[in-house]
Formats: structure tokens, sequence, C-alpha cells
């Protein structure tokens, strides 16, 4: 990479499955657009070979248990992603599941997608959904350091931006959305508390 910052990705998952099977831990590479896009343009960005300090992070959630992951990085053990430098995000089992397959999939993508119909609107996915995203910030707090450059995916994380910037002010933020944004008549059906949230921490 030709400049002297670290590029830190965040998406909702991490470029590697990790699970548990009799009691080890299973590494398989992700599949999908994402992973393949980011992995070609670090191809180009930074050749083969890219020096160890500035080897990107990728920060993301894994499928492995909160407590398991934690007793897994307690013990020193390392997610190795290879080029990246990984940093997983433990997120609640409810968590996961009201922030993934609630307010993500079974209401923003539907309703961006122009499917009103079908999109379900449950404060308590949008509960999990804040506390998720705030979840990542604190694993982003954690990691950021001065010249970074953050990266960030996805409708999973729509509120993570505004966090983070409060938190770092001046830090280079990008946000990619990997689906349509909808029109104003189709967004303005989301809560209005959801549309502009108060993203202070305690909120």
């Amino acid at each position: 990479m030709k400049s002297e910052n670290r590029l830190i990705i965040v998406s909702n998952r991490l470029p590697f499955r990790y699970t548990e099977r009799a009691g080890r831990i299973v590494v398989t590479p992700s599949t999908g657009g994402l992973v393949s896009s980011i992995s070609s343009y670090l191809d180009q960005a930074m050749g083969n070979a890219p020096d160890d300090n500035l080897r990107p992070v990728w920060v993301g959630a894994t499928e492995l248990r909160t407590r398991r992951l934690a007793k897994l990085l307690a013990s020193g053990a390392t997610l190795d992603g290879g080029r990246y430098e990984l940093r997983p995000v433990a997120l609640p089992d409810v968590t996961r599941d009201r922030h993934y397959n609630g307010f993500s999939n079974s209401t923003l993508w539907p309703l961006f997608h122009y499917f009103p119909s079908v999109a379900r609107y449950e404060q308590d996915w949008f509960d999990h959904y804040r506390v998720a995203n705030q979840l990542f910030l604190e694993t982003l707090e954690q990691t950021v350091r001065p010249g970074d450059r953050v990266w960030i995916h996805d409708y999973h994380l729509m509120l993570l931006p505004a966090m983070l910037r409060e938190r770092f002010p001046d830090l280079p933020i990008s946000f990619f959305l990997h689906i349509p944004f909808p029109s104003y008549e189709m967004f303005r059906l989301l809560p209005a508390a959801w549309r502009i949230p108060n993203c202070s921490r305690g909120s």
C-alpha cells in the first residue's frame, strides 16, 4: 500500500468462518462478493507481501458463541487471517439474531428493495441493531490508531459511521452500501427516531 496508513475494513462478518466441532475450532474461508472484491483491491494496492505494520485490519463478527470466543481470546489464541489482522466482535446470541435476522434482513433489506409490505418494524429489533453497532464501535475504539482509515460496509452497520465520527472527529471514514438506498417515500416509512437516531453512547 503506497500510503503509510492502515486500512481498517469493517463488515458484519469476518472473511473467515470459525465454527466449533468436537471441541475444536474449524476455520474455513468465506465466499462472496465483498471478500472477493476487497481481496482484489488489496492485491493491486498492496502487492503480495505487505509490511506487517501496515497489514489491513478486518473487524467483524464470528459464528462462535460469545462465551467460547471470549474464552478463546483470553487464552491468548489469535484468529489467523493470513493477509489480514482480524479483530472479532463478540455479539450476544440474542443480539446477533435480532440485529441480523431481525432489523437488518427483515426491516431494512425489504424496505430498501421496495417491498414495504414485507418489512416489519419491531422496536426490540432496532434496539439490538443499535447494541450491535455499539459493540462494533467498542472494538474499533481498541483498534484505531493515528493515521488509520476506516472502510465500513453495508446496511448491517448504518449507525456505526456516526458513532465512530463522534468518537474520532478527524478519522477518515468511508461507508459503502451494497444494496440500493431507497427513495425518501420508502425511507420515511421507518419511524422517525430510527431514521435520525441519537447515536451518543448511553442514549
